[in-house]
């Protein structure tokens, strides 16, 4: 969603104006004096105080406007805030955590609406897999979601050893581990034959390290991170899309990036089979649908 600029208190028009008055009044000014003595001043000191009051009059108005446009913009990112904090507290209500959750405002971490988003979709569902590229927060939702279905399990990818083990150790303080694995999966070369981007080598997790025993139900897509290589989370369908049963659903975080939106239009291109629709959430959100099998659409390099 574009945002609106903020109006700045100076434009250039507010600067050049001093600049013009005080080149006439000095124009002016002092011929008025040297011709016509006092009186002369006297005109001079009525043209500099009525300039003096424009000036005045226009800087209140900037700030006025600045002010104004302050105020819409309060207002926008309190709805944002209490938002975030009601899609907080439902997932608190619905699952009822026994031991503190990690913040939601950290660098990395998954926001609220779309812990909301994943919750609701594994309860609604019912899972018996899910994959996550990715761990942390949305990791511990998936596993409390499933323990209240009582089946179900998440495997989690992550190519950090440290926010693995703390993930893992989370899930252990929650009693989750029953119902969710955590796999370090350090990031390797693949080679990819994709049309909508002009380039084959890629970096992705390990899926080797997965050793699934069945289909996946529900893909959730939250890395690796952005900074990795453009497109960072393109490879995931074109190598997971024969681990998919029919019917899978896949969701993908940060969908209001220009990266994750291309990525979408590459798969729906690649793959006529899948369905798309956009959440608009704090960081946008896609959630997509296979509805049949596919080939084969990975070259491992």
């Amino acid at each position: 969603m574009a945002e609106r600029r903020r109006p700045p208190f100076y434009t250039n028009s507010n600067l050049m104006l001093p600049i013009l008055l005080t080149l006439t009044l000095a124009a002016v000014g002092v011929p008025a004096v040297l011709w016509f003595g006092i009186a002369g001043l006297a005109v001079a000191l009525s043209l500099s105080s009525g300039a003096v009051v424009f000036l005045v009059l226009r800087s209140q108005r900037g700030v006025a406007r600045r002010l104004a446009w302050d105020a819409r913009a309060n207002r926008e990112l309190q709805r944002r805030h209490f938002q975030q904090t009601e899609a907080l507290l439902s997932v608190f209500a619905v699952l009822q955590p026994r031991a503190p959750l990690p913040q939601t405002r950290e660098k990395f971490a998954a926001s609220p609406d779309f812990l909301r988003v994943v919750l609701t979709e594994v309860l609604t569902t019912r899972p018996s897999l899910v994959v996550e590229a990715s761990c942390g927060l949305s990791t511990l939702i998936i596993a409390g979601a499933l323990k209240q279905l009582g089946a179900g399990r998440v495997v989690s990818m992550e190519h950090d050893v440290f926010y693995a083990e703390q993930t893992r150790s989370l899930l252990r303080v929650h009693g989750l581990d029953g119902f969710a694995t955590v796999v370090h999966a350090p990031l390797v070369p693949f080679t990819l034959e994709v049309a909508a981007f002009d380039r084959h080598d890629w970096q992705w997790y390990d899926v080797s390290r997965l050793r699934l025993e069945q289909s996946i139900d529900l893909l959730i897509i939250d890395g690796p991170p952005s900074t990795l290589q453009p497109f960072a989370r393109f490879p995931a369908l074109p190598i997971l899309w024969n681990s998919l049963r029919a019917g899978a659903r896949i969701i993908l975080d940060d969908g209001d990036r220009p990266d994750e939106r291309a990525a979408v239009a590459a798969w729906c291109g690649q793959f006529p089979e899948l369905s798309s629709d956009f959440l608009d959430l704090e960081k946008g959100a896609f959630v997509l649908s296979r509805t049949s099998p596919a080939t084969n659409h990975l070259n491992r390099g």
